[in-house]
């Protein structure tokens, strides 16, 4: 606590030392929260894929410290519309780094964000 406490002191002392000598100081905003809100669309889709894995995470931006929507299990169907590059998840000796923009194939909702590392075919085909 003591240690947080003297980082805050720190960074308003160097805030107010900035200020006073004409600098501008830009903290930026912590990774979690800048990072889950990317733009997606329903564009073209290479048809329904599957999930390959149990408990695979859907969530809210393709970061895996974005909030978690719900968790789908092998075989479940999706249908993807688009991809962006987000973290990289590791699965067995492959790295992938993309996340696919997916709905639930059978009503469309929920939607969310999955590594492609567990969608059949590699998530979808078409960049967000």
């Amino acid at each position: 606590m003591k240690s947080r406490m003297r980082a805050r002191i720190s960074l308003f002392s160097s805030m107010v030392l900035a200020a006073a000598l004409g600098f501008a100081v830009v903290i930026p905003a912590s990774p979690a929260a800048a990072s889950c809100s990317h733009v997606h669309s329903d564009l073209s889709s290479n048809g329904y894929i599957q999930i390959t894995a149990e408990s695979v995470a859907m969530r809210t931006g393709p970061h895996t410290s974005c909030g978690l929507i719900t968790r789908w299990y092998t075989g479940d169907y999706m249908y993807p519309h688009c991809y962006i590059v987000g973290d990289s998840v590791k699965r067995g000796t492959v790295t992938f780094s993309t996340w696919s923009w997916v709905s639930l194939a059978a009503h469309g909702d929920p939607e969310g964000w999955v590594s492609d590392a567990y969608l059949s075919g590699g998530g979808a085909n078409t960049r967000c």
